[in-house]
């Protein structure tokens, strides 16, 4: 649900520490990054790369109900992790992928074969919020501002093609220009 109504990357939907949750102000606040790193753990939390990285995103009332819900059963962990393993450590996102192919195969368990979910990982959720809002033709730079991108271009590179155009006919841009 994360990934899908926030268009988090990865790293920072695993990295998500519940202080960055507030419920109060019904937003939360990408701070923080998990990735790759040397260390005994494999991982370790970083800020992102970009300040247009850091940001914040309203939490809509539904993920919020369920992020309260989760919270209560939550496993501790040193970091105050919001995704943790069962031991209250990082989850490394080739495992996050793996659990996420584990949860539709079991929802596909019953289903006949042209009603079952197609293979998702998670940076395909955020392609999917970037391109239902683009399509529903919400601002480039507030998409832009919201999946982090450093820049308008970046967006406009992977998304253009989901902007709607209106066609204009040559009768159209005359009759445009001539009112003018």
């Amino acid at each position: 649900m994360v990934p899908a109504l926030t268009g988090l990357r990865i790293g920072e939907v695993l990295g998500l520490t519940w202080p960055a949750v507030d419920f109060k102000a019904g937003v939360i606040n990408v701070r923080l990054n998990l990735v790759v790193s040397d260390n005994e753990n494999g991982v370790e939390l970083k800020a992102p790369k970009s300040k247009k990285s850091r940001r914040t995103l309203d939490m809509p009332r539904e993920m919020a109900h369920e992020l309260k819900l989760w919270k209560l059963k939550c496993p501790p962990s040193e970091h105050d992790l919001v995704f943790t393993t069962l031991a209250g450590g990082f989850i490394h996102r080739k495992n996050a992928g793996q659990v996420f192919d584990q949860i539709i195969e079991q929802a596909n368990k019953d289903r006949q074969e042209q009603d079952k979910i197609k293979r998702l990982t998670f940076h395909k959720l955020r392609h999917t919020f970037a391109s239902l809002l683009l399509s529903k033709g919400k601002d480039i730079a507030e998409v832009s501002r919201l999946l982090g991108h450093s820049d308008c271009a970046i967006t406009l590179k992977v998304y253009s093609h989901f902007i709607p155009r209106k066609t204009t006919t040559m009768q159209d841009l005359a009759s445009s220009i001539l009112k003018s």
